[in-house]
């Protein structure tokens, strides 16, 4: 995902998530900076971005507030920060097929990929090989997070 498609990016978040949920523009602003490198993106056929996945480097395997706002390049783990795909395009596949490419672009430079996720979403990490590492005590909104 290109500097000039954070807008799109902060669109498609905005609609994704709840807003107490949401990353802001300027923390997509922060990933796609630090970390381009961990940012990808799925287009339509006309070139439009209609989905990503974002994320950021960290030292430690521990999913909390402090961890999940910063990006230590040098980290060994990639901690999933959204997977966001358009409304109109979802139920087709598309997030399983860009976590697939993502997980075989980086399983081989880092030592593992965390991510925090709502129960009803648990299946479909489940599917692409997460596992589940239980509830977790990160706090972000209103609803309980599990660790993957």
């Amino acid at each position: 995902v290109k500097s000039s498609e954070v807008d799109r990016v902060f669109e498609l978040e905005s609609a994704g998530f709840p807003s107490d949920e949401a990353a802001s523009l300027e923390t997509i602003k922060y990933r796609q900076t630090v970390a381009s490198d961990l940012f990808i993106g799925a287009y339509d056929p006309s070139n439009q971005l209609i989905g990503y996945i974002n994320a950021t480097r960290s030292t430690t395997s521990v999913l909390d507030h402090q961890s999940m706002t910063t990006h230590q390049p040098e980290g060994p783990y990639i901690l999933i920060h959204s997977v966001c795909i358009e409304a109109a395009q979802r139920r087709k596949g598309l997030a399983t097929t860009l976590l697939k490419h993502y997980i075989d672009l980086f399983k081989g430079s880092c030592s593992e990929l965390l991510l925090v996720c709502h129960q009803e979403l648990k299946p479909l990490y489940l599917a692409v090989g997460f596992r589940d590492l239980g509830k977790s005590d990160l706090v972000h909104g209103g609803i309980a997070w599990w660790e993957m």
